[in-house]
């Protein structure tokens, strides 16, 4: 089938979720997938958007093992094909740590909303202009997870006068009280 029709059925799957009918919108969106491995090959960017959009009705039918399998395929081609900082492996982190966080397997969840804050970070320390950023992160705990495992951020801007700080030199591995500070040219 043409890759025009992969779009349209797409589209009517995505309706069809946000209606509810998930067993329509999963077979759908795996006539999406066939099409779209079938034209474009299994590494395609767009093969990792159609798995993601599995992935994702899956989750809403708690088919939780095979939706975590998709994102995970997704986000593997995702980090092959775009690089680790693109905004799309972001949005892949976050759907996949949210959907462990949905099961309660906030452990697992927690380096995935890591690797996109420091994605995001990174992001930022690049397309900021010469300005300091200060954000401080509260410690994540089961009641305040957010998407990317940012909670209460407090971020302060300020004209850098000083030598620039190269992202390897913040680490975000223990995310309880304390301050990243970021700069970009």
């Amino acid at each position: 089938e043409h890759p025009d029709v992969a779009r349209g059925l797409n589209n009517l799957a995505a309706l069809l979720k946000t209606q509810g009918s998930y067993a329509e919108a999963r077979h759908l969106y795996e006539r999406v997938l066939a099409i779209d491995e079938k034209n474009l090959g299994p590494e395609n960017p767009d093969v990792a958007i159609a798995l993601n959009n599995l992935a994702e009705v899956l989750k809403a039918q708690r088919a939780y093992a095979e939706a975590r399998l998709l994102h995970e395929r997704s986000l593997a081609i995702k980090e092959k094909t775009l690089g680790p900082e693109h905004p799309g492996v972001v949005h892949s982190l976050n759907n996949l740590a949210v959907l462990l966080t949905d099961q309660g397997f906030y452990a697992e969840a927690h380096p995935f909303y890591e690797r996109g804050l420091k994605a995001i970070l990174l992001h930022l320390s690049k397309n900021l202009g010469a300005m300091y950023m200060r954000i401080e992160l509260a410690p994540i705990t089961v009641k305040n997870i957010v998407p990317f495992g940012i909670a209460n951020v407090d971020y302060e801007v300020k004209q850098a006068n000083s030598s620039r700080l190269h992202p390897a030199q913040f680490s975000t591995n223990e995310l309880d009280h304390r301050f990243l500070l970021i700069r970009s040219e």
